[in-house]
């Protein structure tokens, strides 16, 4: 069933995982008329430890190509530059966005969607926060699992949508585990297409510690 609902996917212009799945898995849902929005690498200042939970791996998560493939509108530029993705957002009307990798988005950027920008967090939210949530989640004991939430200026915030749980069981390793939580992301990603997508809530704020 085609869905011609406009829609921005805030992404990475490299070959990345979350990014590559995101646009596939929305495809093939029937959504036809995304634009992504694919910011340029950029070399962090980070310990290797905080590493994305989408894991880059290698040139078959080429976003650019899916794209053309897929006939999917495409325009790389930094998650700040306000101007072009202004207009880039103005041309297809869109009044919703989906993060599936992104830089901090500021005030000025979330503002341009009436209807919000979701956001895919691998951790509880506000109990783990940043790029090495699932390491937070076992040092804190915090259940695991994704949390679908529309974001606001601050990291890590905003109004909940819903909490898609990770069962642990016996058997599962800190491996396992990572890479569960990253296929319970997609399943988030499907939950929210069917059950939430269409739909007015009065979501949950997202209280965050001091």
């Amino acid at each position: 069933m085609i869905n011609n609902t406009p829609i921005v996917i805030f992404a990475y212009s490299f070959p990345h995982r979350k990014t590559f799945d995101f646009i596939s898995l929305m495809s093939s849902r029937g959504f036809s008329n995304l634009l992504v929005i694919g910011a340029p690498k950029v070399e962090l200042n980070i310990e290797s430890s905080q590493s994305s939970n989408a894991l880059n791996i290698d040139d078959s998560f080429n976003v650019k190509i899916l794209c053309s493939s897929l006939k999917i509108a495409f325009l790389e530029c930094p998650h700040n530059d306000l101007e072009k993705i202004s207009t880039a957002r103005a041309s297809i009307g869109a009044e919703i966005a989906i993060i599936s990798g992104a830089r901090i988005l500021g005030a000025g950027v979330i503002n341009l969607f009436s209807k919000g920008v979701v956001n895919f967090h691998p951790g509880k939210i506000p109990e783990t926060s940043g790029l090495d949530s699932y390491f937070y989640s076992i040092k804190s004991d915090s259940p695991m699992g994704v949390t679908v939430h529309l974001i606001d200026e601050r990291v890590d915030a905003g109004k909940l949508i819903f909490f898609e749980k990770l069962p642990v069981g016996h058997s599962d390793t800190f491996d396992s585990l990572k890479n569960t939580l990253y296929l319970t992301q997609l399943r988030a990603l499907i939950r929210y297409l069917i059950f939430f997508f269409d739909e007015d809530h009065d979501y949950k704020d997202i209280d965050r510690p001091k």
